[in-house]
């Protein structure tokens, strides 16, 4: 969940959420997360009449994007019994978009 985004704030939008995972036993895993609206590169949260662009990283700098390893992006995985692993989103600034709500769907794949 990011909040309000303004239009006219000329700073990028930042949020953080968790993916846990929990195991019965120790081993190694990875976690990948799919592009939901858009692709890996730019991901798009749709509302009513209009596209809100942003996307998901694996570090808090936002450099590496979390996607499912493949075109550049990165995945993120742990050898334990259980992981609180941080989402960073960013939404850029300067999106001239109405008012509303903005959602999209983000698939967790964890590979074992």
């Amino acid at each position: 969940v990011f909040g309000s985004y303004d239009v006219f704030n000329p700073s990028p939008l930042t949020g953080a959420g968790t993916v846990n995972v929990d195991c019965d036993l120790e081993t190694s895993f990875s976690v990948r997360l799919s592009t939901g609206g858009g692709s890996h590169s730019q991901r798009e949260m749709t509302g009513t009449s209009a596209v809100l662009d942003y996307n998901l990283y694996t570090n808090v700098s936002r450099t590496i994007v979390w996607g499912d390893g493949t075109g550049g992006t990165g995945t993120l995985g742990d050898t334990t019994l259980s992981a609180n692993l941080t989402v960073y989103g960013r939404i850029p600034a300067g999106q001239n978009i109405p008012a509303g709500s903005y959602s999209d769907i983000i698939v967790v794949t964890v590979e074992f």
